[in-house]
């Protein structure tokens, strides 16, 4: 009968038994030489750990740069955001401040034809432009601007009447 070797036998008795048999003499040996064989192998296996270590805190560095670049980033964004927002709030600020001023040069234009004879008030709106006129007879108190167009011709009075209602 021939005896078949598979394989896995072949690795267990050529390399497996072989190398496990010259690990437990040199290890003996060097054991009985002086030479503190148990220290040295945790030596090995604490620096073989601390580079496990190091690799995991080279991932968690690594990790927290990238999380880092993202928050300076999204800082930027902001920044530029707010920068925007700043100025778009001076624009309206001024916007605003040309918009008081108008309103105070209306209400000075205004009070002037309250204080001007209804007569010729109604002559000087009559030539204004309709837009101009509809928004100083806006302004005007009901008892001026009664008097305004009861000087005015029909048609005039009858279409800034129009204006003022739309």
């Amino acid at each position: 009968m021939t005896r078949v070797i598979n394989f896995f036998q072949w690795l267990i008795f050529v390399i497996i038994i072989p190398l496990f048999a010259l690990t437990i003499i040199a290890g003996s040996v060097l054991y009985f030489s002086g030479v503190d064989v148990i220290g040295k192998t945790k030596d090995i296996a604490e620096l073989l750990n601390g580079q496990e270590r190091i690799e995991k805190m080279q991932a968690i560095v690594d990790e927290t740069k990238d999380l880092l670049k993202e928050k300076v980033s999204n800082e930027q964004d902001l920044q530029k955001t707010i920068e925007d927002k700043n100025k778009e709030i001076k624009s309206l600020k001024e916007q605003l401040t040309v918009y008081e001023e108008h309103q105070k040069a209306n209400e000075d234009i205004i009070n002037s034809y309250e204080n001007m004879s209804p007569k010729k008030a109604a002559e000087i709106l009559a030539e204004l432009e309709r837009d101009q006129a509809i928004d100083i007879l806006k302004g005007l108190k009901p008892e001026t601007l009664a008097k305004v167009f009861e000087n005015m011709e029909t048609s005039v009075a009858a279409d800034l009447t129009k204006g003022i209602t739309e």
